[in-house]
């Protein structure tokens, strides 16, 4: 058959979502560096990528969240709105959305002490970083999500019907990064950004090894030309103690740097496709 296929232990895939999590992968490429600078999309999609490894169920509750969503769209955005129909892919929405929030809240206040352990590794700073889940759906400790959920969609009603879009939920959620109290994308210098990210990277591979008991591929892609010295070793250091990592680089200086860190590492050179193995 022409196209692609996946395969898991040999037996064929019949959706893309069944491959996904079978083998957890983390990766940082030089466009993460932008993560704590960059759209709250982008956040929403690392919380995602991450906790679609981890777990099914999360991932089964976004699939459906999102073909909710998407339904409901098209029906706001028609001239003739059927308002039952609405209605009832809301309920739906509700039901998934509900449990996408819960999930990304208590899994963004178990990074947070990853991240903030990582960090002053990596910085050797005693400055403090925060991860803070800001949900569209504002409820409280204690209150009802459900309830609350189906309230503003009440009082959105209105603004929904002029946008033709629906303006609440998951899909409109953020990330909040902090660094002393104050949101890093306001106050964080560029240093301070890449070591977050960085952290914050770590702390996905310890909390998919802890999730899955099993550690998840490491891969880190040319990013190190975007790091100074102090960095570059923290990092190595941090590197040393996880186990098999896959890195690449262009630069030189980063090569010779890790080569004198450790002698265990293999090392390979590509270009044009083909692979050569080099000694250290």
């Amino acid at each position: 058959d022409k196209g692609k296929h996946l395969t898991v232990n040999r037996q064929k895939a019949q959706k893309f979502s069944e491959y996904i999590g079978e083998v957890p992968v983390v990766l940082l490429n030089p466009a993460d560096l932008n993560l704590s600078q960059g759209s709250p999309a982008q956040r929403r999609r690392f919380m995602d990528v991450l906790l679609s490894q981890s777990s099914k169920l999360y991932l089964h509750h976004l699939i459906q969240y999102n073909r909710s969503l998407k339904q409901r769209n098209r029906l706001l955005d028609s001239e003739l709105k059927d308002w039952q129909l609405i209605h009832s892919w809301e309920e739906n929405l509700v039901t998934h959305g509900t449990e996408v929030i819960l999930k990304r809240k208590e899994t963004a206040e178990q990074l947070s002490e990853m991240v903030s352990r990582f960090y002053q590794e990596l910085s050797q700073e005693v400055d403090r970083v925060k991860i803070i889940y800001r949900s569209n759906v504002p409820f409280r400790t204690g209150e009802d999500v459900v309830e609350v959920y189906r309230q503003q969609f009440e009082q959105k009603r209105a603004q929904e019907t002029n946008y033709g879009a629906t303006m609440v939920g998951p899909h409109r959620d953020d990330l909040l990064f902090l660094i002393n109290g104050t949101i890093m994308k306001d106050y964080a210098s560029q240093g301070e950004h890449k070591t977050f990210v960085i952290a914050l990277k770590l702390a996905e591979f310890r909390y998919l090894q802890q999730q899955r008991s099993q550690s998840p591929i490491l891969l880190f892609d040319d990013i190190f030309g975007e790091l100074d010295s102090q960095r570059i070793q923290s990092m190595l250091n941090q590197l040393s103690q996880i186990g098999q990592v896959f890195v690449t680089t262009t630069s030189r200086n980063f090569f010779d740097k890790v080569r004198d860190f450790d002698a265990s590492t293999h090392y390979y050179f590509v270009e044009e496709g083909k692979i050569e193995a080099i000694e250290a």
